[in-house]
């Protein structure tokens, strides 16, 4: 979504995997996870801000052999200048 200087986005995705011999699920396994990006523009400024948070679920395991994981939850915010009048040019800053 998109209003003026401002946008979001949302996101969901979902994962299962599972070894067709086994019936574990594969060893990098994400589960499920969910992201909110939020954005600002300062046009007059070049400039444009930026905040992300990713949540990743808890992972419940397909068998007894499977470890389940712990979700977590990861922010990330950023600051970006694009100076029109220097082609070429970007510089980012972000935590």
């Amino acid at each position: 979504m998109t209003k003026e200087a401002f946008d979001a986005r949302l996101t969901y995705s979902s994962s299962n995997s599972e070894n067709k011999q086994t019936g574990q699920a594969l060893r990098y396994e994400v589960g499920d996870s969910m992201s909110l990006s939020l954005g600002y523009q300062l046009v007059d400024y070049d400039l444009s801000f930026n905040w992300t948070s990713l949540i990743t679920f808890d992972l419940k395991p397909n068998t007894d052999q499977d470890t389940a994981k712990e979700g977590y939850n990861v922010h990330n915010i950023s600051a970006r200048w694009m100076p029109m009048n220097v082609e070429n040019l970007t510089v980012t800053a972000g935590i």
